[in-house]
Parts: structure tokens; sequence; C-alpha cells
């Protein structure tokens, strides 16, 4: 995808929004890494600076989606210690 230069939105924000796309849609999968910041400038012809900041944010939502992650991990261990007990997992 090409970002617009001639847009009201930030290239570093148009960025950001391609990284989260490819994201979710697997063409970079859990634990892989996104490609380095000179790589990102040169791909999409940017300068380094709309690249760092899209990298601070870009590691912001990493860590969200990590939270997430690790949070839904517990929940399922914790439902399958409660099924193994032969309890409910079930809200009151």
């Amino acid at each position: 995808m090409k970002l617009d230069k001639e847009s009201t939105v930030s290239l570093y924000m148009q960025l950001m929004h391609v990284i989260k796309e490819q994201i979710h849609n697997g063409t970079y999968l859990e634990g892989e890494q996104i490609p380095t910041e000179g790589e990102l400038s040169k791909m999409y012809n940017i300068s380094r600076m709309s690249n760092e900041d899209m990298a601070r944010r870009i590691q912001v939502y990493l860590k969200k989606i990590e939270k997430i992650r690790v949070k839904r991990m517990k929940r399922e261990k914790f439902k399958h210690l409660l099924k193994t007990l032969g309890l409910s997992a079930g809200r009151k």
C-alpha cells in the first residue's frame, strides 16, 4: 500500500494504520518482528522522523495487543482448570 503524501492524515498515522492492518491480516505473525525503522523508511519513502513517531505509537499498540493476549491465555487456563476440577466457569 502506498502512503498519500497529499492527505490531511499524517504519514506516521497512515503507516501505523498499514502496520495494524498487516498484523490483523496475518502478514506479521505473533512473535515475528515488523521491519525496522530504516526498512520502513525505504519501503514507504518517508523520513525517519515520521517513522520514529509511528514506531513509538506502534510499540504502545503492540503492548496493548500483548496484554490482551496474556489476559485471554490466563482466562482460558483458568477455565480449563475449573473444567478439570468439575466446576463451572460461568458468571453469577
